[in-house]
């Protein structure tokens, strides 16, 4: 019984060691998937239509694949395709070294778990007897649980935090708990690889990330091949050992999360008007900012925050550490701290110009007493003024409110 196994795999990191000795549990060869013609009537016939390829993929044991792509890239026939549902055009798609056309319905089910984001069909059946219904491929028509389908069962029940739920009808449940039901199904029917399409369409953010985090232990404890299909690119890039991501033209690109977004391949995908894939933190931005530079000095949460919310309301920010001098404005600046009254002291040589970027100059974020403060630093005409906040809103208030920026 493999899902009641909870040893991880030894070096699991090594690439050496994990895959050298293993065969794919899913491989394709040559595969280009799209849709075959048909005849609407006897006048008109609809054309095939290629969505991608050739493909050729490999996915092994403990390891997790995350399928990405914009809308309409491919994403859903591909899985439909490699699970057996979808014919290809042509090329050959494997499941454990075993042709999938040749694979019976129950073969099938006792290598392969498969959840789409269709509707569920419950028939008026409760959530436990609907999750036991993933031990079918190995009960046979009598339906008689063994004790280690029951352990199977409880497994998957707890694993999913399913256990308030389980003498509920299915037609009572929203979406994102029928969601959470076919993911339980697919963890009873215990198969070495479990293909899902979309998982988290229905779920709210804690159960994206727990259901995300679950997929992600069960490929390295449970040692299961895992292909998930999503919208949720950054929940992706954190677990994925592996991404295939749709290029929009017909050709998947693979590789770890990494490598994509440092060659770019990511932000070629995804970068659209009014978004922009920010490297350097990982995260979407939209409508980058197009305003006055503004220099932040500081470090951690506070200031991680303080440049989302300056980005927010229209500032360039250029964001240097404690140790960091100023070298990129064209007046320099200084800001010394006293231990009593934490004021902020900001020098300007007299033999610069007055800036013209609306004379901001820089935000200090400092700490004392367990408290941060936000000091803005701005030079007029006549000299220098500092502002002291405690916290972000009143630094935006000021900034807002006094014509600073435009």
């Amino acid at each position: 019984m493999r899902l009641t196994i909870n040893e991880p795999v030894l070096d699991y990191y090594s690439e050496e060691n994990r895959f050298s000795h293993q065969k794919p549990l899913l491989l394709t060869k040559n595969l280009c998937i799209g849709y075959h013609g048909r005849a609407n009537n006897l006048i008109n016939r609809v054309e095939a239509k290629k969505i991608a390829g050739p493909i050729n993929l490999e996915l092994y044991a403990g390891k997790l694949v995350c399928l990405l792509g914009a809308n309409g890239a491919g994403k859903s026939t591909l899985i439909k395709t490699l699970s057996g549902i979808q014919v290809p055009l042509s090329g050959q798609v494997f499941i454990e070294d075993k042709l999938i056309s040749k694979l019976s319905p129950q073969e099938l089910a006792t290598k392969l778990s498969l959840v789409l984001t269709e509707t569920v069909r419950s028939w008026n059946l409760d959530v436990y007897s609907l999750i036991s219904l993933g031990r079918f491929p190995y009960t046979g028509w009598l339906g008689n649980l063994s004790d280690e389908d029951l352990a199977i069962i409880n497994f998957a029940i707890e694993a999913v935090n399913l256990l308030d739920f389980i003498n509920r009808k299915v037609d009572e449940l929203s979406d994102g708990e029928k969601q959470r039901v076919m993911l339980a199904r697919a963890l009873v029917q215990d198969t070495g690889l479990i293909i899902l399409d979309e998982p988290t369409a229905h779920l709210d953010i804690p159960n994206r990330i727990s259901l995300m985090g679950l997929l992600h232990t069960l490929s390295r404890e449970q040692h299961k091949a895992i292909l998930i299909s999503t919208h949720e690119l950054d929940l992706a890039l954190q677990i994925a050992d592996e991404i295939w991501l749709f290029d929009g033209n017909g050709n998947l690109i693979t590789g770890t999360p990494e490598e994509l977004v440092m060659n770019d391949h990511f932000s070629s995908v995804f970068d659209k008007k009014g978004t922009l894939y920010d490297k350097s933190t990982g995260v979407f931005k939209m409508n980058a900012p197009t305003g006055p530079v503004i220099e932040m000095l500081g470090e951690g949460i506070p200031a991680f925050w303080t440049r989302r919310a300056l980005e927010r309301i229209g500032y360039r920010v250029s964001q240097k550490s404690e140790n960091q001098a100023t070298s990129d404005l064209s007046t320099v600046m200084e800001i010394t701290t006293s231990d009593v009254s934490l004021s902020g002291v900001c020098i300007a040589p007299t033999n610069q110009p007055e800036p013209e970027t609306n004379k901001i100059l820089k935000v200090s974020i400092q700490k004392e007493g367990g408290n941060n403060y936000w000091i803005l630093c701005r030079t007029e005409i006549d000299g220098t003024v500092n502002y002291t906040f405690n916290s972000i809103n009143e630094l935006l208030i000021k900034l807002e409110n006094s014509g600073i920026r435009k």
